[in-house]
């Protein structure tokens, strides 16, 4: 049902974009409110995500994005982000991010067996990951006051993990197997996606 959703999201977007003109940048001040299709698919992070942007001058603008899951894996998902458009639509942007999930996963290797996997078992995890990145993005215009947005960006997140059963366990299988354990990490964060939402001028003059 997910996957149908975001093919037809992505079809429209397509007819969209083939049948876009160039339009100008609208000066003055303004709300952006925006869906992110693709979370719905995300096989790690599952959600509903949404966000508002507030466009306080021609340059700057701030965007708060939410998400929740109430798929398999439960959860939620808070980012602010601060942006900088340099170039007509596009724009430099540094955002703070919060995710928390709850789900079951099956481990399909036990460290402290080295003789083999004992009978498959379900392990409850608890997940929180919290840190800093910079994106990259630019807007296209679909037709009046809607756009698509598509970002890129990398950065850092300190994640906290706590799981039932063994402290360390395998997930996956040959090429796609990985060691998970519990405790505070930091890692690496990427992120590619696509925004689709439309604009709402406010009164009032810009900096």
């Amino acid at each position: 049902m997910r996957t149908a959703i975001v093919t037809a999201i992505l079809l429209l977007v397509g007819m969209g974009i083939s049948r876009a003109q160039n339009q100008p940048d609208p000066l003055g001040r303004s709300l952006q409110f925006k869906l992110l299709p693709l979370g719905l698919i995300d096989p790690y992070k599952p959600a509903i995500r949404a966000s508002t942007e507030w466009r306080v001058s021609e340059k700057k603008a701030w965007e708060l994005e939410l998400g929740a899951s109430p798929f398999e894996r439960k959860g939620y998902q808070v980012r602010a982000e601060l942006k900088e458009y340099h170039q007509q639509l596009a724009y430099y942007s540094v955002g703070v991010f919060y995710h928390k999930y709850d789900f079951v996963e099956q481990p399909s290797f036990l460290e402290t067996n080295p003789l083999g996997p004992p009978e498959p078992f379900d392990v409850g995890v608890v997940r929180q990951q919290a840190g800093v990145d910079l994106r990259t993005g630019f807007q296209r215009r679909l037709g009046f006051n809607t756009f698509i947005e598509v970002y890129a960006g990398a950065g850092a997140m300190l994640q906290i993990r706590e799981h039932d059963g063994p402290d360390e366990y395998q997930i996956g299988e040959s090429f796609f197997a990985r060691d998970v354990s519990e405790g505070l990490k930091v890692l690496p964060k990427f992120s590619l996606g696509v925004k689709v939402g439309f604009t709402s001028a406010l009164k009032g003059k810009h900096d």
